[in-house]
């Protein structure tokens, strides 16, 4: 159980611009071919490649028609209950009609799992009472469209201290999942730390790794990255593992190498 999300770190944050669906495509495809070389056909049918780079209601449609993007992790657009369903509908829609990924596969590999769409609430609800609200709104339009939505897998990634609570107010056809785990490195049982085992005992079924903030602002390695990936999914955790340049990389054209580097690690 992984998810490969695409993040451009130079197509996120507000005002930026995203990536191009046809970059997005291109990248995606180059991920998906290099699962299959190494990994092997039925690995690349049913690992999931998600975008998230300045994705919103708006935009989503355009991503969600291409064939090797089966979803999505927003950020802003994840706080706000009708967006992101709407988002989730999108998904569904276009996937319902789409075409099959670009990378040929036997008819024994094809695509079985469900489209994923995660929404990482970061620190942005800070009080019991914005998130109760958020969660009580996302099950009322849940409960709505639940029968369009039936490929669609959402998860919810709130901050560590509401986990338990917004599990348990949830609809359970809603999952939840951390932000981070620190199952490795020198002091890793040390204060303030959350672990894989933590975690699935609140009834998390996922983990966000490698996410740019973690990557780029807490220095996290990639070496780092790839032994918490191998321990969470030890422990049953399901990993949303993120990728993605930063713009001197894709100024320098070396877009491709920075992902599949982080992707082989």
């Amino acid at each position: 159980r992984i998810v490969i999300a695409y993040e451009p770190v130079w197509a996120i944050g507000e005002g930026a611009t995203p990536c191009s669906p046809e970059e997005t495509q291109r990248i995606h495809s180059v991920l998906r071919m290099w699962l299959r070389e190494h990994v092997g056909h039925a690995a690349a049918s049913e690992c999931r490649f998600v975008y998230t780079g300045s994705v919103n209601e708006q935009n989503a449609a355009q991503y969600a028609r291409l064939p090797d993007v089966d979803g999505f992790v927003v950020g802003r657009a994840g706080l706000d209950a009708e967006k992101l369903l709407s988002i989730c509908s999108m998904v569904a829609q276009c996937k319902s009609n789409s075409v099959e990924p670009s990378l040929p596969l036997p008819e024994s590999s094809r695509r079985r799992s469900k489209l994923f769409v995660g929404a990482n609430w970061k620190c942005s609800l800070q009080s019991l009472r914005d998130m109760d609200s958020l969660v009580q709104e996302l099950n009322q339009l849940w409960l709505s469209e639940a029968a369009a939505l039936a490929d669609v897998e959402l998860c919810l990634f709130p901050p560590y201290v509401f986990l338990d609570r917004v599990r348990r107010g949830l609809n359970g056809c809603i999952c939840v999942g951390g932000q981070n785990a620190w199952d490795s490195a020198p002091g890793f049982k040390s204060t303030g730390v959350v672990t894989a085992d933590m975690l699935r005992s609140v009834g998390c079924r996922w983990v966000l790794l490698g996410h740019s903030d973690r990557r780029n602002t807490l220095h996290e390695t990639d070496v780092l990255i790839a032994d918490k990936v191998s321990k969470c999914l030890a422990s049953g955790l399901g990993v949303n593992l993120t990728i993605g340049e930063k713009l001197e990389a894709r100024q320098a054209g070396n877009e491709i190498d920075v992902v599949l580097n982080q992707l082989a690690m």
